[in-house]
């Protein structure tokens, strides 16, 4: 017999010494009969031991799910900015006139830059200058003039957009004058103070500025904030 018994004989041989004690002195079993009842014995021994381990296991894990953090929703992303966020009259300009190169800068939403051809008031009568906001869009206006530009009293003009400041009651506009020569359309200042477009640049910036949108008059030939001629 081998000097050290396996896991297997220590735990028969304990299952056999228990069925002994446990059996009546007076119903003597045969050997045989002992040798089998404690197989059984250690098997049933074995089941319940599986039994109470897999459950210790599974209350271990539950208490651990109990008592753990939940895991946190990720943070759905930023919404995008609004197509006029931050569109008032301090902030960057959405277009820009130049009344001594005859072109007009308009940035969009994405940061691209369109440049559009004008013409803006002739000498004596200047475009007014500096910062003026998008008051208004209007299809159709009748803006007067007196026939130097070779438009009529009343004339109207299309896709007009009305600019205007707090410290001044004298608006400009920016729109199509059918009545002025294309050809003079980005080579020089013809109007008596509206900013003049092709019929196509005009109803394109119509539809690309919104009220409170900020445009601004640059150049040595534009006025002063009433429209007045810069002092010399």
């Amino acid at each position: 017999m081998p000097d050290h018994a396996g896991p297997d004989t220590d735990g028969l041989s304990v299952a056999l010494r228990q069925l002994i004690a446990d059996a009546p002195s007076a119903l003597p079993l045969p050997p045989a009969e002992v040798h089998r009842a404690g197989v059984r014995r250690l098997r049933r021994r074995r089941i319940a031991l599986g039994s109470a381990t897999v459950l210790t296991a599974a209350v271990v894990i539950a208490g651990g799910l109990r008592s753990g953090t939940a895991p946190q929703p990720s943070a759905p992303p930023a919404a995008p900015p609004s197509p006029t966020a931050g569109r008032t009259a301090a902030a960057a300009p959405v277009a820009v006139i130049d009344t001594d190169s005859h072109r007009m800068t308009v940035t969009g939403n994405d940061g691209r830059t369109t440049v559009l051809d004008v013409t803006a008031g002739r000498p004596g009568n200047e475009t007014p200058g500096g910062r003026m906001t998008v008051q208004d869009k209007l299809p159709k206006v009748g803006l007067s003039d007196d026939g130097a530009s070779g438009g009529q009293e009343g004339a109207t003009a299309d896709w007009c957009v009305r600019l205007g400041r707090p410290d001044s009651a004298t608006p400009a506009y920016v729109c199509s004058m059918p009545w002025l020569p294309a050809s003079g359309i980005g080579q020089a200042n013809t109007t008596r103070g509206a900013v003049g477009l092709l019929p196509d640049d005009a109803r394109w910036f119509y539809d690309h500025v919104e009220p409170g949108d900020t445009v601004e008059v640059v150049g040595s030939s534009a006025g002063g904030p009433s429209g007045a001629p810069p002092s010399p």
